[in-house]
């Protein structure tokens, strides 16, 4: 594993969020677009507007993403990504962790994955 470490993200890093949601996206035929995924525009504000948050984990540039929405006792877990190059280093379980952690810490009760 690397020296690779997690952080919210920061209003810099909206660009390389993007290339790398596109990048896996791409892996499937697809593109990203904005308009059908509003809470990339401005992803730290848009989830810290709920109480939860959006990480990043930098990595040679942007190399993983989680996010996590709270809605009362329901926290929902989101935009999980891990650039093709940095898989199966454990990153994917250590997000998760983190969401999760944030929203049992906030009082979630129950939580709902999304997953393209």
């Amino acid at each position: 594993m690397s020296d690779a470490s997690h952080r919210p993200a920061e209003p810099r890093d909206t660009a390389l969020i993007h290339a790398l949601i596109d990048s896996v996206y791409a892996e499937y035929g697809c593109r990203l677009h904005l308009d059908e995924e509003p809470h990339l525009r401005d992803p730290g504000v848009y989830f810290r507007a709920s109480g939860g948050e959006f990480w990043v984990v930098e990595d040679e540039g942007i190399a993983a993403t989680v996010a996590v929405k709270l809605a009362g006792e329901e926290a929902e877990l989101k935009s999980l990504y891990v650039r093709a190059d940095r898989r199966r280093r454990g990153w994917g379980r250590r997000l998760v962790e983190l969401a999760t952690r944030h929203a049992v810490e906030h009082c979630a009760r129950r939580i709902v994955l999304w997953s393209d």
